[in-house]
């Protein structure tokens, strides 16, 4: 019997390969006749990249055309499937009609049902379906219209008398709608971004995207704030080479006169421009640059980009221009630091550090390893428009000696450090009203080490101590001239300095305790012995780990820094606590503040979460959050609650204000979704 049912669809196979169609049956039953073929029971049909199964099917040879009944099973690719009672393949123009129909894209979880399906090489077209990508069963949402026609050319779909439900409820209806099914970049426009202010009235933000090629795009935002005033931002991203990349972002916004004079704003107009870039092998393997440039007139430059989740900017702004190269043992860096106070309305008395050359001689050893030396050379360029300039020369050169004593129980190394360090104040300051003599300095310093490694294994952990004595001998100093407030240089002073280091690891190697102490004795100094710093971390289990870094003045006789961390982390529970603490001397503010970050999985679904900021010195929060988040497969919502303080600059100076955001988002996968924020301002003073 098998062998009957194998020679047939054998059979079968040959006779339609011999009229030059990639078709294929294979059945249990089947009638054949010189224009028409009927198979009955399990009947498999293979096509291209068709893979069909069906109670029935008939084919015409002569039209070409393949009947398909009951129980029809459609795979296209390895991407789409299809589930239909009835169905028609046309072979000569390929195309498919099906009804009823479920259809399935496996890469998004897309499935569609409906009561027609027709499909042709570019187009598909669908009548009165339903759309969801959440379980077919009882799916949250889905998508009702009356007809839709696809564009797989264009990769686009349209919509007709469209209806949103939730559930069984219908939400939105929708005439017509229409989108885009490409999964790559493209142009077009993204999701807007809304908002609602008590101040700036509404919020809208439209990006457009712009991407011609793969290696670039463009962005463009432009904006209006119906109470505020109007602007464009843009952001151009680009990837130059494999090991490099960057992006060039400027922005203006307009202030209307209304809201200029209430606020009292120091500028009409805000605008900036920034880069970013980095790149590795820039003009040959070891070599790189690394730019991260903000150059604005104002801080709202940064804060008008957004329209919820406004984040704090840090009271002075650095812009970063390196490059470094090496050749063998040898490194050559080119920095610059420009650096922007928010704090001040005018940044002509900023020191800036434009710019700082940089060699390195990295370690070399010789006379069988126990010698070594390194070579450092740095000029520092310390510039501003107004106050003191000055241009700085570096020299460190240390040379060692090490060896291992007491069957290598015990390690001990000499050293000899070289130093010189000259500032130049009238290279770059011709005219200044007070006259600064150039510094100079020329020091040499011994240094003595005895130190020791010791590792002991137990039945569950191992543990590893190394302890260190370093004695630093003053040998010889000659300098002169006036030293500069922001020229900084060690003291060449008489100093023992103590250190502990011990690790604990569990039987897997992974550290479970580390704990360092060091302990700074200046043998010339009022004060000998300086802050005791004592750091410790440990990792209960896999998910606590807590980390305590405290400085302790012998002095005043108490703690003077303490920044302690705890994480913890399960499928339940994300906790991250720090806390930092500034005791400092009289004259200087001290600091104590909290920052907490919580979130709570309340299951596979749902999501609770909050952050907050507290200043205990002024006894007030700073920032604080809270929010609830829902995420399934096919969608997601969240909403939160935020307030938090943002900078400002007004024509009297620094300021601030409060924003209260209340903010709202919807997802649904893989179609998008759309976000909302209502924001409430109160301004204060905090410069």
């Amino acid at each position: 019997m098998n062998r009957k049912i194998w020679l047939g669809a054998f059979l079968l196979s040959s006779h339609l390969a011999a009229a030059s169609l990639p078709l294929h049956i294979y059945t249990l039953q089947a009638q054949a006749t010189p224009d028409k073929i009927t198979a009955r029971k399990r009947v498999v049909v293979e096509y291209k990249d068709y893979y069909i199964q069906a109670d029935r099917v008939q084919y015409d040879q002569k039209k070409g055309i393949i009947r398909l009944f009951g129980h029809i099973f459609i795979v296209a690719g390895k991407k789409y499937s299809s589930w239909s009672q009835s169905a028609l393949l046309d072979l000569r123009t390929e195309k498919l009609l099906s009804s009823p129909f479920f259809f399935n894209e496996s890469s998004s979880k897309l499935w569609v049902a409906g009561t027609k399906l027709e499909a042709k090489k570019k187009k598909v077209e669908l009548q009165h379906s339903f759309i969801s990508s959440c379980s077919v069963e009882c799916p949250d949402w889905r998508f009702f219209f009356d007809r839709a026609v696809l564009d797989q050319q264009k990769h686009w779909i349209d919509l007709y008398h469209m209806r949103v439900y939730i559930k069984d409820t219908p939400l939105f209806y929708f005439p017509y709608i229409g989108f885009s099914t490409f999964k790559e970049r493209q142009t077009g426009l993204l999701r807007p971004k809304i908002g609602i202010s008590d101040n700036e009235g509404l919020i809208y933000i439209q990006p457009f995207f712009y991407a011609p090629t793969n290696w670039w795009d463009l962005e463009l935002d432009p904006q209006i704030r119906t109470q505020r005033g109007y602007g464009l931002f843009g952001t151009f991203r680009f990837v130059d080479s494999p090991n490099s990349s960057g992006s060039l972002t400027t922005g203006f916004f307009k202030e209307r006169k209304s809201y200029l004079a209430n606020k009292k704003l120091k500028n009409d107009k805000h605008y900036g421009l920034e880069l970013f870039y980095k790149r590795r092998g820039l003009f040959f393997d070891r070599d790189g640059i690394y730019v991260d440039s903000k150059n604005y007139n104002d801080v709202d430059y940064f804060n008008l980009q957004k329209s919820e989740d406004v984040e704090g900017l840090e009271s002075i702004v650095t812009s970063r221009y390196n490059y470094f190269a090496t050749f063998g043992g040898d490194y050559f860096g080119l920095y610059a630091r420009y650096f922007k106070d928010n704090r001040k309305e005018d940044n002509s008395d900023t020191l800036q550090l434009l710019p700082s050359l940089h060699y390195h001689r990295y370690t070399r050893s010789f006379l069988n390893n126990h010698f070594s030396y390194d070579i450092d050379v740095r000029v520092n360029h310390f510039y501003r428009k107004r106050g003191l300039n000055a241009l700085e020369y570096q020299l460190s050169l240390p040379i060692r000696f090490h060896t291992m004593l007491l069957d290598d129980f015990l390690g001990f190394c000499v050293s000899e450090k070289l130093f010189a360090n000259y500032a130049d104040y009238n290279f770059v300051n011709k005219h200044l009203n007070k006259h600064w003599d150039n510094e100079y300095l020329y020091k040499n310093t011994h240094e003595l080490s005895l130190y020791t490694d010791l590792v002991k294994g137990y039945q569950n952990f191992f543990h590893t101590l190394h302890l260190d004595a370093t004695l630093n001998i003053p040998s010889f100093e000659k300098k002169g001239g006036d030293k500069a407030p922001f020229i900084n240089i060690e003291d060449n002073s008489k100093k023992l300095t103590l250190t502990l280091k011990e690790y604990f690891y569990n039987d897997e190697g992974q550290e479970v305790l580390y704990h360092r102490l060091t302990q700074p004795i200046f043998y010339e100094a009022d004060q000998k012995w300086q802050d005791l710093e004592n750091e410790l971390g440990f990792r209960i289990d896999p998910h606590w780990l807590f980390n305590s870094d405290i400085f302790y003045s012998h002095q005043r006789g108490e703690i003077t820094s303490v920044v302690t961390t705890a994480a913890y982390k399960n499928q339940r529970y994300n906790l991250f606590l720090s806390h930092f603490y500034k005791n400092r001397v009289q004259g200087e503010q001290d600091s104590n503040f909290l920052r907490l970050h919580l979130s709570e999985n309340l299951s596979k679904t749902y999501k609770l979460f909050a952050t907050i900021d507290y200043d205990f010195l002024r006894d007030r929060t700073r920032n604080w959050s809270i929010g609830w988040q829902m995420r399934k497969s096919c969608w997601s919502y969240e909403i939160s609650f935020k307030k938090e303080t943002i900078p400002l600059l007004t024509s009297k100076g620094s300021n601030s204000y409060q924003d209260n955001t209340l903010y709202f988002r919807i997802e649904l996968y893989p179609l998008g979704g759309i976000s909302q924020s209502i924001r409430k301002t109160q301004e204060r003073r905090i410069f």
